[in-house]
């Protein structure tokens, strides 16, 4: 018994080493928070308005992504809703009409589709949630989710069941039972499909609308902070300019010519900000401006030296 009961030293050198361990945690945490008294400081409230910008304008982004995406992914439940009325309406016919028969590559596409509208649409319902909640506006679409999550492991469970040999006979009889669930939830799945989409990105929409005011205002504030301008060194503005300088080239690969306006509408940089880099990239000799001031069209100086 001696040998294996530790002494009284032992459990207390064990308890010292354990509260060792717990007060270099604690002073680990210590060193490695931000003392409140800074946050206080000028600096540290600019510092922070930049990281809410850089935070706010890639949900920005996100959320942009996320509405043109809605589309094709709707394009695709509606090929399939087409292709299941069309065969189904066409069976409403005198007897002397033939029956329709499509191509068997109809068949497929449509098994396909419906396969992919399946994890596609429940991803991108999750996705748009989290662009809600991240914009304040809630939980969107929480009912929807819940119909794909049933469906999908209703019709995996039911794979599972009709290929994994040696079943016990109680389990066997879950078969038909899942099969009649999984055709249900399959003949509700477009219409649900349709109307949760939509919705999805009507709501990610407005997120994208009320975050595209929340981005402006916030550079609005950090660009006309003197505090915050003098705080951010030379050779962060010389980055952020030639971010900038590059996202407005880009736009050249899209179109050969544009005018301010229309830059504006298609980045997420200030009025007086893109006219200040646009002056830049014409001293450099990027990028040429023609026409008078209200009609001054940009374009590519390779795009001149070409013409």
């Amino acid at each position: 018994m001696d040998n294996y009961a530790p002494t009284q030293p032992q459990r207390s050198q064990a308890m010292s080493i354990t509260i060792q361990e717990r007060q270099a945690m604690t002073t680990l945490t210590h060193h490695l928070s931000i003392d409140p008294n800074l946050l206080n400081r000028p600096e540290a409230q600019a510092a922070r308005q930049r990281g809410l910008l850089r935070a706010k304008a890639e949900a920005l982004r996100s959320a942009e992504h996320l509405v043109g995406w809605a589309r094709p992914l709707l394009v695709g439940v509606l090929i399939v809703s087409f292709l299941h009325l069309w065969h189904q309406i066409a069976r409403i016919a005198p007897t002397e009409v033939p029956p329709l028969s499509l191509p068997a590559w109809t068949h497929w596409l449509s098994a396909a589709l419906l396969t992919i509208s399946v994890d596609a649409t429940a991803l991108y319902l999750m996705a748009t949630r989290s662009t809600a909640q991240y914009a304040r506006m809630g939980g969107q679409g929480s009912l929807a989710v819940w119909f794909f999550y049933i469906l999908t492991a209703a019709l995996n469970s039911l794979f599972v069941l009709s290929y994994t040999p040696n079943l016990p006979q109680e389990v066997q009889l879950l078969t038909p039972a899942l099969a009649l669930l999984g055709a249900i939830l399959l003949g509700l799945l477009v219409p649900i499909s349709i109307a949760a989409l939509e919705r999805a990105r009507q709501v990610t929409d407005i997120a994208r609308l009320a975050l595209l005011v929340e981005v402006e205002t916030l550079r609005g504030l950090t660009t006309s902070n003197p505090e915050s301008s003098e705080g951010e060194s030379d050779e962060e503005e010389q980055t952020n300019a030639e971010g900038r300088a590059e996202t407005i080239i880009q736009l050249f690969a899209h179109r050969k010519v544009w005018r301010l306006q229309e830059m504006l509408e298609n980045v997420t940089i200030p009025r007086s900000t893109l006219q200040r880099d646009l002056a830049a990239l014409v001293a450099q000799g990027r990028i040429v401006a023609q026409g008078a001031t209200k009609n001054r069209i940009y374009l590519l100086a390779s795009e001149t030296e070409e013409g």
